[in-house]
Formats: C-alpha cells, sequence, structure tokens
C-alpha cells in the first residue's frame, strides 16, 4: 500500500522547471564566489611572502570579474534579492 502512497505522491509533485533549476544553479554559483573570495581576502590578509600576495591579488581580481558576470547574468534573468542592512524584523534587530 505505501508503495502506492509514494507512486501517487511522485506523480502529482510539482518538478522545478528549467528557469527555477538555472535560478537556483545560479544563486548556488555566486554564493560559491563570494565563499571564494572571502577566502581569498582572508589569506592576502595573512600573507607575508610578496609573490603570494600578487598570487592572491590576481585571484582577487578573477573572483570580481566573476561575480560581475554572474550578477550581470542574475540581473537578465530578474533575479533580485533585499541588501542584508534592509532585512530587519519587527522588532529592529537585524535578520539574517
Amino acid at each position: 500500500m505505501s508503495g502506492l502512497k509514494e507512486w501517487k505522491n511522485q506523480l502529482f509533485q510539482k518538478k522545478p522547471d528549467a528557469q527555477e533549476v538555472y535560478t537556483q544553479e545560479l544563486l548556488a554559483e555566486i554564493r560559491e564566489v563570494c565563499r571564494q573570495m572571502q577566502s581569498a581576502n582572508s589569506r592576502f590578509a595573512n600573507e607575508n611572502d610578496n609573490d603570494l600576495v600578487d598570487a592572491c591579488i590576481y585571484e582577487m581580481e578573477a573572483l570580481n570579474a566573476r561575480y560581475r558576470f554572474l550578477i550581470k547574468r542574475a540581473r537578465e534573468v530578474g533575479i533580485t534579492c533585499t541588501p542584508v542592512q534592509a532585512r530587519e524584523n519587527k522588532g529592529g534587530e537585524q535578520v539574517g
């Protein structure tokens, strides 16, 4: 009996459309680039060797270019977000 119930749930479960999947993948890629940017910035702040400082700078520039590209694509498909500092709960405390 549970097999029939599972089959029914799968049959009527909403499948994400291609646009929804693309949006989620794009947002995940933006989050990953942001994570990489934070990591590169942290390494830059703690590096002492001049060659490695240069490498961090080049990496941060490449990540910034990738980030700009992804943000442009997000705007093209209509993805928007609320700035973090603007998201507050009713008590005035920041959320997020």
